[in-house]
């Protein structure tokens, strides 16, 4: 199992785009818990959260997403998902979550609706 990792990449001011990466899971839900969260404790109008490298994600990561999408909703941040894997789109279509969260296929596809 590979933990998954941030990597803050060079961004806009106006966005902050966290990668997720590897498995995220009872073993490393924490982690990305606490990764979301410090992500979310910045001052960025824009959150996005790349999954195109997560190569597996259960209910506990789950569970993180929807954590982190209820905090955006309460301090106003516009949050976007990175997903184009099956291993991650299928449990958010599965789930019905792909209805809740704002999920994109790229990061080019995030950044046309920001822009928008």
């Amino acid at each position: 199992m590979v933990p998954p990792t941030l990597n803050d990449a060079q961004s806009p001011p106006t966005m902050l785009i966290v990668e997720l990466s590897g498995e995220i899971d009872l073993a490393t839900y924490q982690d990305a818990a606490d990764r979301v969260q410090a992500a979310l404790g910045q001052t960025s109008p824009h959150l996005v959260f790349d999954l195109s490298r997560v190569a597996f994600i259960d209910s506990l990561g789950l569970s993180v997403l929807i954590q982190a999408y209820e905090k955006a909703q309460e301090t106003n941040v516009d949050l976007h998902l990175v997903a184009n894997t099956p291993q991650v789109t299928r449990p958010l279509r599965v789930t019905g979550l792909d209805q809740l969260l704002p999920v994109r296929t790229s990061l080019v596809d995030v950044l046309g609706r920001i822009n928008a």
